[in-house]
């Protein structure tokens, strides 16, 4: 009998070995191929960037110009995200408020010196007034030639603990010319903040990414940042799942919020779990495919706002919407059009720090070109229209990416794409995981296989 006591304590000991070791073994997994030790969700909030929060990258460059051709890829679902903007967000705003500006039209290749910098990216065009909005600058203040200067990447150079002065790049789509911006003010403590900061990212993250133009010498003349072969990426499967409104309660409580009067509400079916909700001054329309679109009947005319307080107003409107909305992406701001009547913005979803591509079928049929935008007029919202969801998520079942863009790129033969980045299309309710090339407006995509 003590025998048997023995061993069954020797075999629950073993045990007890063997399922630690798996756990280490599984953690050691996860933390290998995903960073998930530095790489975690945050929740954005207004006061932590710039008030206007329409120059927020879709994601940003960290270099510390210690290894030539190597940097640090920093997403919303990087725990560094936050810091990086914040510091180098107020070395930016600091420099063009500086006064004094020095500014000249340069190339790509005489902007490049190799040593620290932060970039952001962006999907589409900003421009100059947008930025001078953002910042509380003097309207044409960084005008070039007398026009505004549009960019796809905004490059921020601290001094790197060198004697040169900070500098900003404003670069174009293609990476033709660049708006390289200077001030004689002494912002040393600033840019050695971002000095630090940039440091410590790239130490954290241990530079992953390889840039084009160093891994594929005489193939790309411009900067994409590619990850390492060796660095895999790792996928989570989900798919949305859209809200039906079954009943006219259900219709009233999504739709409410868009009303001052509840009590004035007129409620008409149109379709299987499809309403129309109207009041004399409000139109909300609820689809059976999950778009909201809501439309006032009447706007203030004569009152001319500019773009800064034209987005305040549609920022305000979509987070009073997404407030009560159970679908928990972000969504960055991927388009803005000027109107003969004002503003149009445009929006749309991120999940895991890659863009979210809706199914191009349902934006047509709705006459949208994203997920969510806003059109404002005089001094008010005129429409606004919403692809809403919720999100089914397999947290449990992530995929290694078994096909890199390396090695597409080296299967394709293809020169000069402008941009490679991870999207996920909305196939059948499946979100699937794809690499967009575009080159001169042209897109092109890979499935990414699992």
């Amino acid at each position: 009998m003590k025998r048997v006591k023995v061993l069954n304590f020797l075999y629950w000991i073993v045990l007890l070995l063997l399922l630690a070791m798996a756990a280490w073994q599984f953690i050691t997994f996860i933390n290998t191929w995903t960073l998930m030790d530095r790489e975690q969700t945050y929740t954005r909030t207004s006061q932590e960037y710039d008030s206007s929060e329409w120059m927020q990258p879709l994601y940003m460059v960290a270099s510390s110009g210690r290894r030539q051709g190597r940097v640090s890829l920093v997403t919303t679902q990087t725990a560094f995200y936050q810091e990086a903007y914040d510091a180098s967000w107020k070395l930016l705003r600091e420099l063009l408020s500086a006064g004094s500006l020095q500014i000249d039209c340069i190339t790509y290749a005489e902007a490049e010196d190799g040593n620290l910098f932060c970039r952001y990216a962006y999907e589409s065009d900003r421009n100059t007034r947008m930025l001078e909005a953002a910042c509380g600058l003097t309207e044409g203040i960084l005008d070039w030639e007398g026009e505004p200067f549009s960019f796809r990447e905004i490059r921020i150079r601290p001094s790197g603990g060198l004697r040169t002065s900070p500098a900003i790049c404003l670069t174009e789509a293609g990476q033709s010319r660049v708006l390289h911006i200077q001030t004689d003010m002494d912002l040393t403590e600033i840019s050695d903040t971002l000095d630090q900061k940039l440091l410590e990212i790239c130490d954290a993250l241990g530079d992953p990414y390889l840039d084009s133009a160093y891994a594929f010498p005489g193939r790309f003349t411009t900067h994409l940042y590619l990850r390492d072969q060796d660095k895999p990426e790792t996928v989570t499967p989900w798919r949305v799942r859209t809200i039906p409104i079954t009943d006219q309660a259900e219709g009233l409580s999504a739709a409410a919020h868009f009303f001052d009067y509840t009590e004035l509400i007129h409620a008409e079916k149109y379709g299987e779990d499809s309403w129309i909700f109207t009041d004399d001054r409000v139109s909300v329309r609820l689809s059976a495919t999950g778009i909201v679109d809501c439309v006032r009947t009447s706007v203030p005319t004569g009152t001319t706002l500019g773009i800064g307080e034209a987005y305040e107003i549609a920022m305000e409107y979509l987070k009073r919407d997404l407030r009560i909305d159970p679908t928990p992406l972000e969504y960055y701001l991927s388009q803005v059009e000027q109107t003969p009547k004002g503003y149009v913005f445009y929006w749309n979803y991120m999940k895991d720090g890659r863009p979210v591509q809706p199914d191009e079928t349902l934006l047509q049929e709705n006459d949208m070109k994203s997920a969510l935008q806003i059109e404002v007029r005089g001094s008010q919202v005129y429409r606004y229209r919403r692809w809403r969801f919720d999100v089914e998520s397999s947290e449990i079942r992530i995929r290694v990416l078994q096909n890199s863009e390396i090695r597409i790129i080296n299967e394709w033969k293809a020169l000069e794409w402008d941009q490679i980045l991870p999207v996920y299309r909305i196939e059948n309710g499946e979100a699937v995981l794809y690499w967009q090339f575009s080159y001169k407006g042209r897109k092109r995509y890979e499935r990414a296989a699992t």
